[in-house]
């Protein structure tokens, strides 16, 4: 039943961001809401209009994997919002159980040698691991309780992310569109549930990005930071998967710019810092 629930709510949502124009249809008057109407999805997607409103009602209906590749067409679906679309039709293999924290000695290695910021996430933004360029920029997950060692709870329950995060909003939106897609892949995970009951209760900006219904798979980018002691620093984002659930980030700058030189400085703040056995991070 969740689950249908959620299929509705996830087809309304990509229907709703849909225009007419976008489709190649002819926008007439009369049209109340924005976005497709079901009879268009359905005629895009080509199937009836009872079949389409039976799907998009979570009824039982088990279509095909051309309908589906249809509808995602239609709905002009991601990457990630197709997957999404396939999960929430087809749900998921039972082999997929909550996930546990547990040590990663080779993920420990790997950040301590890595020159720039660099972070481990895991399922729905579970903080595994940082290097100490990468606290000194945000902060130390490893004072987080369990419960709350995840990337998504720091940038929405923390008032410092704001402050730290120049680029918070694309961050936040991508976080929670990571976070969906985990929900939606291991609807078992009670860790997951909480967290996004947690957040759910206490941020209206999260029930606001979590209402959207919105998927997101880790993609590079830019991300801009404000440091106390050396100011803005822009860096570019690269994600690079080491296993099913688990993602290693990397922060670097382009060779010979401001931004190089500016994360040279980040390097001898850490530097300092770590020559002081006494200093407390970040």
């Amino acid at each position: 039943m969740e689950r249908n629930t959620a299929l509705r709510d996830f087809l309304r949502s990509r229907r709703a961001q849909v225009s007419p124009a976008q489709a190649g249809l002819i926008d007439g008057s009369g049209r109340r809401v924005p976005g497709l109407r079901r009879e268009e999805v359905a005629a895009l997607a080509g199937v009836s209009v009872d079949y389409y409103m039976r799907l998009e009602q979570g009824r039982n209906v088990s279509p095909s994997d051309s309908v589906l590749d249809s509808l995602a067409t239609a709905l002009r679906l991601s990457p990630a919002q197709r997957a999404q679309l396939y999960l929430l039709v087809r749900g998921r293999s039972k082999h997929e159980a909550d996930s546990v924290p547990g040590n990663h000695p080779n993920i420990t290695g790997l950040l301590r040698a890595v020159a720039v910021p660099a972070i481990v996430v895991g399922r729905g933004s579970e903080v595994i691991g940082a290097n100490a360029l990468h606290r000194e920029l945000t902060t130390d997950f490893d004072t987080f309780p369990l419960e709350r060692r995840y990337y998504a709870y720091w940038l929405f329950a923390d008032a410092g992310a704001r402050e730290v995060m120049v680029t918070w909003e694309h961050s936040a939106r991508e976080t929670v569109g990571v976070l969906r897609a985990a929900v939606t892949r291991f609807p078992e995970d009670r860790r997951l549930h909480r967290l996004v009951e947690n957040l759910n209760a206490g941020s209206p900006e999260f029930r606001e990005l979590w209402d959207e219904h919105d998927v997101a798979t880790p993609a590079p980018g830019v991300k801009v930071y404000r440091h106390p002691l050396i100011g803005l620093l822009a860096l570019r984002q690269v994600a690079a998967q080491l296993a099913d659930d688990v993602w290693l980030y990397l922060y670097w700058a382009d060779p010979g710019t401001d931004a190089e030189a500016t994360l040279q400085r980040l390097r001898d703040v850490v530097a300092d810092a770590l020559s002081r056995p006494s200093a407390p991070h970040r």
